[in-house]
Formats: C-alpha cells, structure tokens, sequence
C-alpha cells in the first residue's frame, strides 16, 4: 500500500513555478523558495502584507474601520482609496469567501491529498483575489495549477482571477500615496485534458521529493489532519 501523504496547492504552484521559471525574467522563482514553501516557510514583505490587508477589507467590509477609512496591522488606508475594493464587494453581493477544500489523488510514488482555500464561490464560479504591484505578464496566472486544481477539487468549470492593481507603494510607509485601480478580471475555464495536465505535474512532483527524500514535509501531522477534514476528507 502506497503512503499517503499531503500537501497545499500553493506547494504545487510553487513546484510548478520554479520548474518553468525564465531565469532571467523571474530571478525569485527558485529551488530554495520553492523548498521554503514545501517546508511552510513564510516570510511575508511589505506588498504582500498590503495584499493581505486588501483582502481583509474585501472578506470584512464591516470591520477594522475607523472615522476615515480603514487601519489594519498598521496600514491606514481612506475610503476614497480603497473604493475599488468596495465597489467590488458591493458586485458580489452573494459570493462566500475562504472555504477549504482537499481532493485524494493518487501517483506512482504515493497518494496525496491536496489542500486548499478558495477566496471565493459565487453560484457555480470560483473567484481569487489578486493584488499586483506591478505590470505583470497575465500568461504566469494563465499558466497556473491554482485555478486547474481549484476547479477539478470542486469540479466546477469557470474560475475568475479578480486583479487589484496597487500604484505607489513599495513599504509601509507609502499607504497614504497608494491607488488601487478598479478591479480587472480574467476568466479561465476547464478544458479537455485538464486532468492530464494536473496529473503529469503531481507525478513529477512526486518523483522530486521521493528523489530527494523530502516527503518528510508532506506527512500529516495534526494540523494537517484538521485542514483535510475541514476540507471535506475524513482519514
């Protein structure tokens, strides 16, 4: 009997990532941070705090707030800036956010249970909250094993990134100079062959860290346990 073992789509996206990365263009995406995610190493900068206080707006439009706007883990963010994030929220009225996911798969080496968080599910869509920093090629998102994994786990068919472009920051101290653009979205869909895809990444994912005797990271342990549940997969 094969082991079974875990791990979190944004392992897979990482493992992915690292593996097509254009060196020259995309100097972060490399084996150490891909290891760093493997291991649940998380080491958040300023763009992806600011990025995490967005989402908290766009989750909890009610709360944090103060006379003038917003401040969340020290960034004061106005009401006539984060507009765009509100006027987003306000589209979606019916959409429910952070809901866990896990789907078994199995391969040649082990059988893995994915795991996940989708940002969101409006009726039969998903939809995931990006905040950019900068003018990113579109083709990485294109390219991405989040929203491939995400609709097979759920077996759903259309999956919309929504893309909140923030101008003028690169610290904490920039909150008040930053704009976020209204919100742009881009659509992809399940296609023919998708499975094969997913299936061709687990396998070399699988052959990678049983090659280098790394499936230590991907035992479960207890937390792990309560996510998959959560997820919907008794073990």
């Amino acid at each position: 009997m094969k082991p079974l073992l875990t791990a979190r789509v944004t392992v897979l996206e990482a493992f992915r990532g690292w593996m097509c990365a254009n060196e020259e263009d995309e100097p972060w995406r490399t084996e150490e941070n891909f290891l760093q995610s493997l291991k649940g190493i998380l080491i958040p900068n300023a763009k992806m705090n600011f990025g995490s206080a967005g989402h908290l707006i766009i989750e909890k439009p009610h709360a944090n707030k103060t006379d003038t706007g917003y401040l969340i883990d020290g960034h004061a963010l106005t009401l006539e800036q984060v507009k765009p994030l509100l006027q987003y929220v306000s589209e979606h009225p019916l959409m429910k956010r952070e809901i866990p996911i896990a789907k078994r798969y199995s391969t040649r080496f082990f059988d893995l249970i994915v795991t996940g968080t989708v940002d969101c599910l409006e009726g039969c869509q998903l939809r995931d909250n990006k905040f950019i920093f900068s003018s990113k090629d579109m083709s990485d998102y294109l390219d991405s094993l989040q929203w491939r994994f995400y609709l097979d786990m759920l077996n759903l068919n259309v999956f919309f990134y929504d893309f909140h472009r923030v101008h003028g920051f690169e610290k904490l101290e920039d909150c008040a100079k930053a704009r976020i653009a209204e919100t742009e979205s881009m659509m992809v869909c399940a296609y023919e062959g998708m499975q094969g895809d997913i299936q061709g990444w687990l396998e070399s994912f699988a052959e990678y860290v049983t090659a280098k005797q790394l499936t230590n990271y991907l035992i479960i342990d207890t937390e792990k346990a309560l996510k998959i549940r959560r997820g919907g997969i008794k073990i």
